[in-house]
């Protein structure tokens, strides 16, 4: 059998972050709103997921990312973390892991369709040569234009921007109560409850203000990031609250269901009646899609107007409302496309110093 053929989406240490150490952890199927337990070992995989050098690279890293996760589910702060630890071991566990799901992979693939049909298609159709060569429209359409390896270009190209999130505070949440935290198959979710009106751009991409980064860490630890521009934390100290109210737990466990592509997933003691509960409380459910979009600047001097074609996940219908986290009251007059200037050109020097390992 080939090496590092099965590959989890979702990585092992993971799971065992809310399993109780036995192997095992507790399933929820949303289609089927159905629970029962399984393995660990056998759950959100599939063989040759990203392909087996990618594997490797996750491996190792991994394996610090896991020291890491569990010195603060352990100490419940971020007291013991060195810079490294923070700002590259943990950043770099959220954007991997956000990119790594098989929702990633499909909003990947999504985006090349979109190009492909926006960009590439009609710039061919435009070609003289291929117009004389007989490529029309009606033959365009019986392709489609894929790029196989662009699941994983995504994945590195996350991976090496952990920078952009350099920027947001972070807070550690734990769970007084006796209800658990869970998570599913795309447990990291981004999300913007300032500009979650806004229908025609993205507002959910690492530099974008008013981003916020929700992230169980185990049944009773859980990690926010979010843009201090527009939101506060109340209490004593801004880096860990103690969550004491059920209230907020549900609302941070219906986010999951919101992101969820198959299964929700909590520690095997957990009542298994909850996370149905909580899934049939939400109602229908609206997917996320990726769209397209052109977004027109202002007139150059020259009178021509710069436009910024992009594609960019849909807003989720539903904001959470948290007794601790409080969106600031602000007049905006326009909406910036990123947070912070100095983070966008260190990132694209980072990029240009890592070009050969893409």
């Amino acid at each position: 059998m080939p090496d590092n053929k099965k590959q989890h989406y979702v990585p092992k240490f993971y799971f065992k972050l809310f399993s109780g150490g036995d192997g095992q952890i507790g399933i929820y199927n949303i289609d089927r709103k159905q629970t029962f337990i399984g393995p660990i070992r056998t759950t959100a995989y599939e063989d040759n997921f990203y392909g087996k050098e990618l594997e490797k690279t996750f491996t190792q890293l991994e394996q610090k990312q896991a020291e890491i996760i569990n010195k603060i589910v352990t100490t419940q702060n971020f007291s013991g973390l060195t810079d490294e630890d923070y700002y590259v071991y943990l950043l770099s566990f959220i954007t991997l892991q956000h990119s790594r799901t098989k929702t990633a992979r499909e909003e990947a693939e999504k985006r090349v369709e979109n190009f492909s049909e926006h960009i590439i298609k009609p710039t061919m159709l435009a070609d003289k040569e291929l117009k004389e060569k007989g490529i029309n429209e009606e033959i365009l359409k019986r392709y489609k234009i894929t790029y196989p390896g662009i699941h994983a270009f995504t994945m590195q190209v996350k991976l090496n921007s952990m920078v952009l999130i350099s920027d947001l505070r972070p807070t550690l949440l734990v769970n007084k109560t006796p209800t658990d935290f869970i998570f599913s198959d795309h447990p990291v979710i981004f999300h913007n409850d300032y500009f979650n009106k806004i229908k025609h751009l993205g507002v959910k991409g690492l530099a974008n203000p008013g981003l916020q980064i929700f992230c169980p860490l185990c049944n009773n630890v859980y990690l926010i990031l979010y843009d201090p521009m527009y939101y506060e934390v109340d209490g004593e100290s801004t880096e860990v609250i103690n969550i004491d109210r059920d209230e907020d737990v549900d609302e941070l466990n219906k986010l999951q269901y919101y992101n969820c592509k198959e299964n929700i997933f909590f520690k095997k003691q957990t009542e298994p009646e909850y996370v149905k509960n909580i899934h049939g409380n939400l109602g229908q459910i609206a997917k996320q899609e990726i769209k397209y979009d052109i977004n027109k600047e202002s007139p150059n001097v020259d009178g021509t107007v710069k436009e910024i074609h992009h594609t960019y996940a849909t807003n989720i219908d539903y904001t959470p409302s948290l007794s601790f986290l409080k969106t600031k009251k602000m007049k905006i007059k326009s909406i910036k496309l990123y947070r912070n200037k100095e983070l966008i050109e260190l990132h694209r020097e980072l990029l240009k110093k890592n070009t050969t390992s893409i």
